[in-house]
């Protein structure tokens, strides 16, 4: 009976090693496959993208100032054109550059003021809403989004295209603690990094086995169904924070070139080249080199720009091989029938380094959905890559740098001189290095003719009409014009009311490419909510500066944003300069609307924000009393709030103190606050009864 049981023991652990081992081997098949998938995928996708990637290397190139290249249509690369003569000019009058300096200035000046609207008008909401509008406001400044846009109009006037990845970074935001190994909160999903920053959820292995992730050195595992960090003691621990990512065309890899919009693609690729060592830092998993290449502005031999003088020629852009590098994949694929909440799969050097869901809840209803926000220069329907305003622009280019380096041809010829020599009559070398030198003596035979200049004829009147057109067609096609260029008015325009008419005009053409901008901004913003009412569990502070200077705090959790209906109050500076904003109020004072109806002059108050709004705010120093009062009662209403009686004293403005206080007290805000803290009307009651004891001596 024992042999018998040791028997059946021996052959039930080799069915289970063999089960164990079929099961690492189904594994190993199933990351290869998905590894295999991915770079087909990636392949394909290369090869549908090359067109595009051909123009936005042109474009890049143009701009630069490299302009004798082209696409050589058999190779579909770009290379340079070469001389026909040595004697031929090859400079680059390059007027893309400014027309794009000009376009990105005035694209910068926008300053767009996120908001979001309540759903209802339930205080709940309303308050919500005020929120979600301050958490916008805080992460357009603390994630530096103005110097991110910045990028953005480069690589939208370069290129046509750009987006914008919102991940969430574990490593960023507040300092939660600084223990060794603390559990997250209640209902937190467990992060660990991605490239750029980024994060998802813990790998799950074949069949729901758990396996260890990596943050930046430190193993997070699922213990008991809780995610824990573990570290060094005394390391600290943050509790996340959103990382917008900048994402270039050229590491973008959409399932199909000819889907207008995000929404209309299945899945996306976002391919970037990372050194070896950072992927085993921010993955856990070694990964051989392998060939990358990048883009680098090289030095060419071949003179077509500049001088056209020997190797000091110009540039031109060259892939450059990485070392020690590898392109890190990542596959995002939207929820399907087959996998209900999609798919995140990243390899690199042909190995998985996670397979998943995809992790951020970005879409409608608290959805999984990709998390990209794409923005056009021109749309092009039915094309998911924008239309650079540089490719309209290449050929006006191409027409005016040959039309004006014949002309410099010509002034060489007439400076220098072409002439006729009769045969066997001069040393033809010596002459053709020394003619023109001062001093030279040339020497002929005797009895023949001496060399005599040709006639060039003059310049023909038709090549500068030809000029003053192509000049004309870079304002008409890029929207940009003279106004812009050399700010000085066009000609015969004096008045200032023309001026701000031709302003305008000017700017007509950015409207289209503002208007996708904000656009941009609204899709993104939506995502960042979605991303804080997911990921912040745990009560965080916002302090923003309100009305008169009076620093609000706002006490706030992911469980508070309940909208995400983003709206854009955009204030545009591209027409309006700071002149043309005084020359506006200016005239709203003649019509006499900002004047007291019923004293019929203009108040204080009045009188402090009109110099504000002329930005001569420091000249109002015979008004700093009633700011000093006003800035008293906001912090008496602040003290209000918090529990507190402040005092009255003699030396109030009792009026405007009173005035103040009542003004809080009409608000949404205040009507919320009774809702919570009914004994507050009571306090400000007691409040203003101390100003009005005050005041009944003088009344009496």
């Amino acid at each position: 009976m024992a042999i018998l049981e040791k028997l059946l023991g021996r052959v039930g652990r080799e069915e289970a090693d063999l089960l164990r081992n079929n099961k690492y081997a189904r594994e190993e098949e199933d990351k290869d496959s998905l590894v295999s998938f991915v770079e087909k995928e990636y392949k394909r996708r290369q090869d549908e993208r090359h067109p595009f990637e051909i123009q936005w290397r042109l474009n890049i190139s143009f701009i630069e100032g490299n302009q004798f290249v082209d696409v050589n249509p058999v190779s579909m690369n770009l290379e340079d054109v070469p001389k026909l003569y040595d004697w031929q000019e090859r400079e680059a009058y390059n007027h893309i550059a400014p027309i794009i300096e000009i376009r990105t200035a005035k694209l910068s000046r926008i300053r767009p003021m996120l908001k979001t609207r309540p759903g209802t008008s339930a205080q709940e909401d309303i308050r919500a809403a005020k929120v979600g509008t301050s958490i916008l406001k805080n992460t357009y400044y603390e994630q530096g989004i103005q110097n991110k846009m910045s990028e953005v109009y480069a690589w939208l006037d370069s290129c046509g295209s750009v987006l914008m990845k919102n991940a969430w970074n574990p490593e960023k935001g507040p300092i939660a603690a600084y223990e060794g190994a603390i559990p997250m909160s209640e209902g937190t999903d467990g992060v660990f990094q991605l490239m750029g920053g980024e994060s998802t959820p813990p790998e799950v292995g074949v069949e729901g086995e758990e396996s260890p992730a990596f943050v930046e050195g430190e193993i997070m595992q699922q213990a008991e169904g809780q995610a824990v960090f573990g570290g060094e003691e005394g390391l600290p621990i943050r509790e996340g924070d959103l990382d917008p990512i900048i994402c270039p065309p050229f590491e973008i890899f959409p399932d199909s070139s000819y889907r207008q919009n995000i929404e209309n693609c299945r899945s996306i690729i976002h391919a970037k080249s990372f050194h070896v060592e950072e992927i085993e830092d921010m993955w856990g998993v070694q990964v051989p080199s392998e060939d990358t290449n990048a883009m680098k502005l090289n030095k060419t031999n071949i003179s077509h720009s500049s001088l056209g003088f020997g190797l000091h020629g110009g540039f031109r852009f060259t892939t450059t091989a990485l070392k020690d590098h590898a392109v890190v994949k990542e596959y995002w694929e939207k929820p399907s029938k087959k996998h209900p909440k999609g798919r995140l799969i990243i390899v690199a050097g042909g190995k998985l380094l996670h397979k998943g869901p995809l992790p951020y809840p970005v879409g409608d209803d608290g959805e999984v959905a990709l998390p990209f926000g794409k923005c056009d220069c021109i749309e092009r329907p039915g094309v998911f890559w924008g239309k650079s305003l540089v490719e309209r622009l290449i050929p006006l280019q191409r027409r005016y740098n040959a039309l004006k380096n014949r002309k410099a041809e010509f002034l060489n010829r007439i400076a220098i001189g072409s002439w006729w020599a009769q045969e066997g009559s001069v040393d033809i070398d010596e002459v053709s290095e020394n003619i023109g030198a001062p001093g030279y003596i040339g020497v002929y035979k005797q009895g023949s003719t001496p060399p005599v200049p040709m006639q060039n004829g003059s310049w023909p009147p038709e090549a500068d009409r030809e000029e003053a057109n192509i000049l004309a067609d870079f304002n008409a096609l890029s929207g940009v014009s003279d106004l812009s260029k050399t700010s000085q008015a066009p000609p015969g325009v004096k008045s200032g009311v023309a001026l701000n008419i031709a302003a305008e005009q000017d700017d007509t053409r950015l409207s289209a490419t503002a208007q996708n901008v904000e656009q941009f901004l609204i899709e993104n913003a939506k995502q960042w909510l979605r991303l804080y009412k997911h990921y912040v569990a745990s009560p965080r502070t916002l302090r923003e500066i309100g009305e008169n200077n009076i620093i609000e705090v706002i006490d706030w959790v992911g469980a508070d944003i309940k909208s995400d209906d983003v709206i854009v109050e955009a204030f545009s500076a591209m027409v309006e300069s700071p002149a043309m904003r005084r020359q506006m109020v200016f005239d709203i004072l003649g019509t006499g609307l900002l004047v007291d109806p019923d004293t019929g002059r203009i108040n204080k108050e009045m009188r402090s924000k009109i110099l504000e709004m002329i930005e001569l705010g420091n000249w109002e120093s015979s008004d700093s009393d009633d700011q000093l009062h006003t800035a008293k009662a906001e912090r008496e209403n602040l003290a209000i709030i918090n529990g507190d009686l402040p005092q009255a004293v003699s030396y109030d403005d009792h009026i405007m103190h009173i005035d103040r206080h009542n003004k809080f007290r009409l608000t949404t805000d205040y009507e919320e606050m009774l809702q919570q803290a009914p004994w507050l009307e009571e306090l400000f009651r007691q409040h203003v009864n101390m100003h009005l004891m005050f005041m009944m001596p003088m009344q009496m």
